[in-house]
């Protein structure tokens, strides 16, 4: 029974520690994204003067810039390439 009771005791003890480390994890995943968020608007703020530019550059080129994909925490973008690219 004592052997069984230090194996609880020690089982609840990993658990706790798992949970903090969880708890932790979390917190910096919310502030990589809080993060992340303030970066991309910081990013899309400053590319929006250039905006204009990059599609009149891009239109003149036969290319367009697809719906970006959020795949996880990364944004990937997409160039629509003309047929005569194929």
């Amino acid at each position: 029974i004592e052997a069984v009771h230090d194996e609880l005791q020690e089982a609840r003890h990993n658990q706790r520690d798992t949970e903090l480390s969880l708890t932790d994890a979390r917190q910096r995943v919310q502030s990589l994204q809080a993060a992340l968020e303030s970066q991309q608007s910081l990013l899309d703020e400053q590319m929006g003067g250039q905006d204009d530019g990059l599609q009149a550059w891009l239109a003149e080129h036969g290319l367009a810039v697809a719906t970006p994909l959020h795949q996880g925490m990364v944004w990937v973008i997409y160039l629509e390439l003309p047929a005569s690219f194929a």
